[in-house]
Formats: structure tokens, C-alpha cells, sequence
């Protein structure tokens, strides 16, 4: 008969630190580049001011909890590597689970809000479709993730892994980037508010 593993108060903890990092990040850099995109494509009927509208709360979101992130991944996933049934614990499969199950429902109501506004005959701008196109694009991104290392059963390989973390890390930087470039430096705004 075989056994199953048992969850370690630190598998426990490692797995829910991961998903909660992960889901910080995720928001995080969504809210990032929305208001890249109300930057760069605003709306004539509504003011947005840079520093007002939680940009730097998603940058500084950023900086902090995805490095958290990558390094809680790295060690569950070098665990995950040295002891294969760490993969068929409980925990690891239900926050796994539930985040495909909220990114699918995100999915949906995205692709529900962007075909009600198209059937409602109202304007389809650019920032609203970038907008959709970013939650698709990041959320669609961590599903398909997710599905994958579902269906691993041996893992994913250290390649594939150093891949999508040195991509991830390439985008988030890049993002951070082009937040600093649209809300400006420190110095600018300090400049700013006491102006």
C-alpha cells in the first residue's frame, strides 16, 4: 500500500509563501502597467497624476516581493528535485488548484468584460484593449505555467526552470524600468510636490 507524504510545517509554509508572493507580484505588475498605459493613453474625461495613482506602491511591490518570490520558488523547487513525492503533497496541489482556478476566472471575465463592451457598440480605445491584452497576457501566462508543472510528473527540468525565471525576472525588470521612465525619479518627484 502506498503511503502518502506527509506536509512538513515547512512545505506548508514554503508552498503558501510562494503563492502569496505570487499573487502580490501579480497584482503588482498589473497595476504597474495599467497606469502605464493611462499614462500613455489617457482618458480625456479623467486626470491621472503619476504619483497619485499607486505606481509606486507596484514598483516597490515589486522590487520587494517578487526577488521573494524567485528565491522561495528556487528552494521548493530544488526540494521538489531531491524528493519527487514532495510533488504529490496536498498543499502543493490545492494552492496549485486554487490559482488555476482564479486565474481562469479572471480569464474569463476579462474576455466577458472586453466582448460586453465590443456587443454594447461602446468605444473599444487602446488603453482599454492594452489593458485586456496585459491581464490576458500576464494571467494567461501563469495558468499555462501552472497546467505544466501539473502535468510534469518527473518535474520541470533545471533548463526550462532557469528559462521562465530568467524571463520573468527580464519582464518584471523591464517593467520597473518603464514605470520609473512614466512616474519620473525620486528627486522629480519630490521637485514635483513641492512646486
Amino acid at each position: 500500500m502506498e503511503q502518502k507524504p506527509k506536509t512538513s510545517p515547512k512545505d506548508f509554509f514554503l508552498y503558501l509563501g510562494a503563492m502569496i508572493a505570487l499573487y502580490i507580484s501579480t497584482v503588482s505588475i498589473i497595476a504597474l502597467w495599467f497606469r502605464i498605459i493611462d499614462t500613455a493613453f489617457p482618458d480625456p474625461l479623467r486626470y491621472t497624476d503619476p504619483y497619485s495613482t499607486g505606481i509606486s506602491i507596484a514598483i516597490a511591490s515589486l522590487i520587494v516581493i517578487f526577488p521573494m518570490f524567485l528565491g522561495i520558488s528556487w528552494v521548493v523547487h530544488k526540494d521538489e528535485s531531491k524528493n519527487s513525492e514532495k510533488r504529490e503533497l496536498g498543499v502543493r496541489k490545492w494552492l496549485i488548484y486554487l490559482t488555476l482556478f482564479v486565474a481562469g476566472i479572471v480569464i474569463a471575465s476579462d474576455l466577458i468584460v472586453l466582448i460586453s463592451r465590443f456587443l454594447s457598440g461602446r468605444e473599444i480605445t487602446a488603453g482599454f484593449f492594452l489593458k485586456v491584452l496585459v491581464i490576458f497576457v500576464v494571467i494567461g501566462a501563469i495558468f499555462a505555467y501552472y497546467v505544466y508543472k501539473l502535468h510534469k510528473k518527473d518535474g520541470i527540468s533545471d533548463k526550462i526552470g532557469k528559462y521562465l525565471t530568467w524571463g520573468t525576472a527580464m519582464v518584471v525588470i523591464l517593467s520597473i524600468i518603464v514605470g520609473f521612465v512614466v512616474m519620473g525619479s525620486p528627486q522629480a518627484q519630490r521637485t514635483k510636490r513641492i512646486a
